[in-house]
């Protein structure tokens, strides 16, 4: 029934009859939004998608954001789309996968992403561990010519240093550099945590020690980095040195600090120093 009142032009009873339902359901509100955008009538579906979620307590899906969207591209309304997509995506009502279909159809109606937006898809790719997808969003990036940033470089430096892919976070660190992107703090911790990961700790101080140079302070995720990789080999002294450096640098350790140096003394077996740090 609401299927045909919407194909013959009949939304807003559509929505009258679907408000009379007991338990509508995902399907049915998109019906009743399809059916408003089909008539150019794009602000009403939006309504009715906030109506989904306030008043039916379901969360819009892809189908939900594209018919949205869509409309919104065919009225050429291109920025109250992009409005709709951003919402989407801060929401983490839809999977990465998903969100990138949307997007693909965001393109063909001419509407170009920006790099914003293309930073929080990488990261949900990165978050999922679907690093193949994120560098595939990546290249596309640099296929039409959208600048990437720190938080892109750093996103995909994250994900491949948790695959053990140490050499490729080398390679996308100096590739940023080359193409005049600074590193900041963030983006130098995600390379020593690929190299704490890799337990090369050598090349990990020596990033730090570049860092440095630059004037680029270490912060309390620097530290503790370092500490898990020492911890993770067994360097244990050297990792209970960090929790003064970090205080006659003014920074304060945290409770990842100690809970890293608790770890590492448990899985030497030395529970007398493990109980001991915890009680400081």
């Amino acid at each position: 029934m609401l299927r045909h009142l919407c194909a013959t032009g009949k939304p807003v009873r559509a929505l009258e009859l679907l408000r009379q339902m007991s338990r509508p359901n995902a399907v049915t509100y998109n019906t009743v939004i399809a059916g408003f955008c089909a008539r150019g009538r794009v602000q009403a579906a939006l309504e009715v998608m906030r109506e989904m979620r306030e008043r039916g307590g379901i969360d819009p899906d892809k189908y939900t954001y594209a018919t949205v969207i869509s409309g919104w591209c065919k009225i050429g309304r291109i920025e109250d789309a992009a409005k709709v997509f951003d919402e989407m995506l801060a929401a983490g009502e839809v999977k990465p996968t998903d969100a990138y279909a949307v997007l693909e159809e965001m393109e063909r109606n001419g509407l170009s992403p920006d790099v914003f937006t293309y930073n929080i898809l990488i990261n949900g790719y990165c978050k999922e561990g679907n690093d193949k997808k994120a560098l595939e969003v990546f290249e596309g990036m640099s296929r039409k010519w959208v600048r990437v940033t720190t938080v892109t470089y750093t996103s995909l430096i994250y994900a491949l240093s948790r695959k053990g892919q140490v050499q490729e976070t080398d390679k996308l660190f100096s590739e940023a550099v080359r193409k005049g992107i600074r590193p900041d703090v963030v983006m130098y911790n995600a390379l020593i945590n690929s190299h704490c990961t890799g337990g090369d700790m050598d090349r990990a101080f020596e990033i730090m020690a570049e860092m440095e140079k630059k004037r680029i302070a270490p912060d309390d995720v620097t530290y503790n980095t370092l500490m898990r990789g020492l911890c993770f080999l067994g360097r244990l002294d050297e990792a209970r040195g960090f929790i003064d450096k970090m205080t006659k640098e003014g920074i304060q350790p945290d409770l990842v600090s100690y809970n890293t140096l608790i770890s590492g003394y448990s899985m030497k077996g030395d529970i007398k120093d493990a109980l001991r740090v915890r009680d400081e």
